[in-house]
C-alpha cells in the first residue's frame, strides 16, 4: 500500500510582501501622476472606474497618494488577501479601511476593492 500526497507550502511573509508591493505601486504611480499605470494595479472589472478617478483628479493624483496610509495589518487566504490600511489625520484621529485583493489566473495580485 503506497499512498502519495503533494503538499503545497507557502511563504506567508513572502506572499504579503508581493501585495504589499501592489499597493506601493500603486502609490508609486499617483504620485507620479500616472493614472493609467495607478490604475494598473487593479483588478480588470474594477480598473475603468478607478481609471476615471485617477484622471478626474488631475494635479491632486500627486497628494492624493501622500494621503492614502499604511498597510497595519492583513490575511491571506488561497488567492484573496484582505489590508487594513490606516492613516492619521491632521486632529490626531486615526483611521481605517479596507484593501481587497484577489489573484489573477496568471497568478499577478491586483486591487479588487478598496
Amino acid at each position: 500500500y503506497q499512498v502519495h500526497r503533494s503538499i503545497a507550502v507557502l511563504d506567508i511573509v513572502a506572499q504579503r510582501s508581493v501585495i504589499a508591493d501592489v499597493y506601493g505601486y500603486l502609490k508609486m504611480k499617483l504620485a507620479a501622476g500616472d493614472a493609467v499605470g495607478a490604475a494598473n494595479s487593479y483588478a480588470a472589472d474594477a480598473r475603468d472606474k478607478y481609471l476615471r478617478l485617477f484622471q478626474a483628479l488631475g494635479t491632486n493624483m500627486q497628494s492624493t497618494a501622500s494621503m492614502l496610509g499604511v498597510i497595519a495589518n492583513g490575511y491571506i487566504m488561497g488567492a484573496h488577501g484582505e489590508m487594513t490600511i490606516v492613516r492619521d489625520g491632521p486632529d490626531e484621529t486615526r483611521n481605517g479601511y479596507p484593501l481587497r485583493m484577489t489573484q489573477d489566473v496568471d497568478g499577478v495580485w491586483r486591487i479588487s476593492e478598496m
